[in-house]
């Protein structure tokens, strides 16, 4: 029988033993497949649509009556416990934050999705099905490892769901060892599905996506307005521009409202926020580069060499800085210096 079938029918049996909980929204877990680019194996999107997370107690519940009253958590943190969706998306942000198995600078789809613990707190994870061809293993690793150390407990699934039933909730584990994750990850290219530009609609999708699920979150705001701009949708842009400053005054948030406004022949809309960018950020060299221009265009020559002149104290070579200055230069009639500049900027461009 299909397992989540078989815990169906042992869940509508009433075991005391067996604490889950009601099904999943199925838009909640589309929306999470969607915010984050994954892709969940289909018969655990089935067992959440069943139940969304819980486990089989060790003892039946009548056993923790007293001691829940001060450990609430004692029955989940001494049973092989599955996440809540709610719980996986907390669990994946934490992970994909720090990268963990991957190097620091690690940037793409984080392709490890949390699902589950056991009472000795190591985590089973699954791989986004979408980064792959075949079903993937659960694996069990715990804090400090690598991608070297850790190895499946279960071939999917599937059989991982069926172990645990048969074995009242607690299946040895791991079930088997028989290769690592890092070898599994290179021997079917993991990491090249989890990297690649997005097209406009996947990213205006996955940040609304993101957007349902934290209305606050600034940065989801911001990507979709620099989207929308890419594309030619300006007003758009603005909108999400404003309200990523709304909600957090980040100075690349004014900086990007800054760009945009300028290309539109805003200039000194423009400066008011590209200021802000360059007092919350001094020594950005992009930010003060976008400040000159912004300054060139409203005519402030003088103001735009400075800013130019402070990035060039620090990197002689940047071209958006020498470009601005070379135009600020030609402007009040200092060719001499702006053909220094010209003659610096085509050897940088040979």
């Amino acid at each position: 029988m299909n397992p989540v079938k078989l815990l169906r029918q042992k869940i509508y049996q009433g075991s005391r033993k067996y604490n889950f909980n009601a099904s999943a929204d199925t838009d909640a877990i589309e929306t999470f497949e969607v915010a984050f680019g994954l892709e969940l194996d289909p018969l655990f999107k089935n067992f959440l649509e069943l139940c969304d997370g819980g486990m089989i107690m060790e003892y039946e519940a009548s056993f923790y009556i007293d001691m829940t009253e001060d450990e609430p958590d004692s029955p989940k943190n001494s049973s092989n416990y599955f996440f809540t969706l709610n719980e996986i998306q907390e669990y994946y942000i934490d992970a994909k934050l720090f990268s963990w198995f991957f190097e620091d600078d690690f940037e793409g789809v984080y392709p490890l999705i949390p699902i589950a613990k056991t009472p000795d707190h190591q985590l089973i994870l699954m791989l986004s099905q979408n980064m792959m061809s075949v079903e993937s293993p659960l694996f069990l690793a715990k804090e400090g490892d690598t991608v070297e150390n850790i190895h499946p407990c279960a071939e999917n699934f599937d059989s991982f769901l069926e172990k645990y039933i048969e074995h009242d909730g607690f299946p040895p584990l791991p079930i088997n060892t028989y290769i690592s994750l890092s070898s599994f990850i290179n021997n079917h290219d993991i990491l090249e599905g989890c990297v690649g530009k997005e097209s406009y609609e996947a990213i205006v999708q996955r940040t609304t996506a993101m957007i349902s699920l934290f209305p606050k979150d600034a940065w989801a705001y911001n990507e979709r307005g620099i989207a929308h701009r890419e594309n030619g949708h300006r007003n758009l842009a603005l909108q999400d521009f404003n309200t990523s400053i709304t909600l957090e005054e980040k100075a690349f948030f004014y900086f990007c409202r800054g760009d945009l406004l300028s290309d539109h022949g805003s200039s000194r809309k423009a400066l008011i926020d590209l200021d802000i960018a360059v007092k919350l950020e001094p020594g950005d060299h992009l930010y003060l580069c976008s400040r000159a221009e912004a300054f060139f265009k409203l005519g402030h020559y003088d103001k735009a060499i400075t800013d130019c002149n402070s990035v060039l104290a620090e990197n002689g070579i940047d071209e958006l800085a020498l470009m601005v200055r070379c135009r600020a230069y030609r402007a009040i009639g200092s060719h001499e210096k702006a053909d220094a500049d010209s003659a610096l900027l085509d050897d940088l461009q040979r």
